[in-house]
């Protein structure tokens, strides 16, 4: 009986060190950094060149494209090219 009130009490104490998780807090400042230009997030045509130049670059020892909350602009009546 001592051991599993000891189980519990621990269980209990790790628990409230860990402080659970806040679901409304921001993400890391670090996840929100991002390598897009901002004329390529408000410009369907910068983000078309934007993706055609990545597409085109051969280098395989670059850094990946980190987007943060950003994304690429796009227009429902431009046509597709």
């Amino acid at each position: 009986m001592m051991r599993t009130c000891l189980a519990i009490a621990t269980c209990v104490a790790l628990v409230a060190a860990c402080g659970g998780g806040n679901e409304d807090a921001p993400p890391a400042a670090s996840a929100m950094t991002s390598d897009l230009p901002n004329v390529a997030t408000r410009d369907p045509d910068a983000a078309t060149g934007l993706a055609t130049s990545i597409a085109s670059t051969t280098n395989e020892t670059g850094e990946p494209l980190r987007t943060g909350t950003d994304a690429l602009a796009s227009s429902e009546t431009a046509e597709p090219r």
